[in-house]
């Protein structure tokens, strides 16, 4: 028997089961958290963390385990963070100086397509076809694979390289947030904490990264 992955409606859905879809887990809601549509909690937007992870759909914010408006999130391929990209510096200002989060989270994760795509030297296959962009936007690992000569050690699978990579990616990505100037006046002045983690995808477990 296959161990397929459940999901609430067909990928050739409709916005007919959308909406169905959409009811039935409106309804699960209110059954769950009776308070979560409520004029106060529509009204109110005090999330505490900003969640900034990859794009994979195989994870979100949902994994550190808090409720429904706690959390801001953020998703990037390969959860980088580029100086030039303005909606990801836009959501950075947006938590830290308006919505006034006090954690910051980077989450990488197990089995990551942009970091296999490098690690696995398949990056200049994106040049030439239609992902010309990703081809461009991949940079920021290539460099970092490129920093780190044991990352291809032969002695290590493919799985732990990956892995490997993907820790120092968050690392990497973490550190740069840091050193901006209005993050480090949060830091200093509210409190604010910076942290890395990397989620499991074959157990859903997360694991620290040091950023120090």
């Amino acid at each position: 028997m296959g161990t397929d992955i459940l999901t609430t409606i067909e990928p050739s859905y409709s916005s007919t089961n959308l909406l169905v879809a959409n009811k039935e887990w409106a309804n699960s809601m209110k059954t769950n958290n009776p308070a979560m549509f409520t004029p106060f909690a529509t009204t109110n937007h005090t999330p505490h963390t900003l969640f900034f992870g990859c794009s994979d759909a195989r994870y979100n914010e949902s994994c550190l385990g808090y409720a429904t408006g706690e959390v801001f999130t953020f998703k990037t391929i390969a959860n980088i963070v580029l100086e030039q990209d303005l909606s990801a510096q836009s959501a950075l200002e947006y938590a830290v100086n308006v919505l006034n989060v006090k954690q910051i989270v980077i989450c990488g994760h197990t089995d990551c397509g942009g970091i296999n795509t490098c690690l696995l030297n398949r990056r200049n296959g994106l040049k030439d076809s239609s992902c010309s962009h990703l081809y461009s936007y991949l940079q920021d690992i290539e460099d970092l694979r490129d920093d780190f000569d044991d990352i291809s050690q032969k002695d290590a699978s493919i799985t732990k390289q990956a892995k490997l990579l993907a820790y120092r990616n968050v690392r990497k990505q973490a550190q740069k947030i840091a050193e901006k100037d209005f993050i480090k006046t949060a830091i200093q002045e509210g409190g604010l904490r910076i942290h890395g983690l990397i989620y499991n995808l074959d157990s859903g477990l997360l694991e620290k990264v040091e950023i120090r």
